[in-house]
């Protein structure tokens, strides 16, 4: 199958989307992914999998400038890339592991694809540090709901067997530093 790509030992179909696993070898590729598209010029400094199991089942960094899609977000086009790779729209045994916290167009990606949690490493601020700043969003839609789901306050449409959707912030300094990187180089674009 396309997209697929053990990073640990592949466990078929174990449904592990407990939010105390481990996701630092999930991040690292979500890293690199982010690093390979900045490298070739597709957009941010952004980079997503998502996790069934054990197995990468998407992969995808962010590629607004490449495909002339503000749409292209790295968490989109992952989640994209899972959808077609296990033929379904409905996610809800993966994890979206990404480099930085989802902005509110990927958190409803999220919320849509029925995705079990989503990990990130960098926050928002981190991002608005250098130019990518949600702030207006946020204040246009609100912060109840984003605090209900970090509450795990999960509203009945999103409930499933074996709980709620979780949010995780991990520490993954490798993360941060993509925007570092973002900064001095020498093809970044602004939009």
């Amino acid at each position: 199958m396309k997209g697929l790509a053990p990073f640990e030992s592949p466990i078929e179909g174990s449904g592990d989307v407990s939010p105390q696993k481990d996701f630092s070898s999930a991040m690292a590729v979500a890293i690199a992914e982010a690093r390979a598209g900045m490298a070739a010029g597709h957009g941010g400094p952004f980079g997503a999998v998502v996790l069934k199991g054990d197995t990468i089942v998407g992969r995808g960094h962010n590629r607004v400038l490449s495909s002339h899609d503000p749409t292209a977000h790295a968490e989109v086009t992952a989640l994209r890339d899972a959808a077609q790779t296990l033929g379904t729209h409905v996610l809800s045994d993966c994890v979206l592991v990404t480099t930085c916290e989802p902005c509110p167009m990927c958190f409803s990606a999220a919320f849509w694809s029925r995705v079990a949690g989503i990990v990130y490493a960098a926050t928002r601020y981190d991002a608005a540090a250098v130019g990518f700043d949600d702030a207006k969003l946020y204040e246009i839609l609100g912060a109840k709901g984003r605090e209900s789901f970090e509450k795990n306050e999960v509203p009945s449409s999103w409930e499933r067997a074996g709980g709620g959707p979780f949010l995780v912030k991990i520490h993954a300094q490798a993360a941060v530093e993509l925007f570092k990187e973002w900064m001095i180089s020498d093809t970044k674009e602004r939009y």
